[in-house]
């Protein structure tokens, strides 16, 4: 299950790396998500999953963003130092 703690770990490593500073406020939520779900353990309950994760609406620049955010996050979380930090 994803906990405040990872969520607060994930800001702090965006947050200090710089990884979204050059982003969209919905492709740092992303990442952040993404980096929070990995340092949980890659849960995959039903409310936990990528689809219900994403706060924004089908079809939106928003939802393409927050999607982009994630998969950098998810694809990198387990070697920062790929994403220039």
């Amino acid at each position: 299950m994803i906990e405040q703690r990872h969520h607060d770990e994930a800001a702090a490593m965006v947050k200090a790396s710089g990884w979204a500073d050059d982003h969209s406020e919905a492709f740092r939520w992303g990442l952040e998500y993404a980096i929070a779900w990995t340092l949980a353990g890659r849960p995959t309950t039903p409310e936990q999953n990528i689809n219900t994760a994403c706060p924004y609406a089908d079809r939106t620049a928003e939802k393409d963003a927050w999607h982009s955010g994630f998969q950098l996050g998810k694809n990198n979380t387990t070697a920062p130092e790929s994403m220039g930090a």
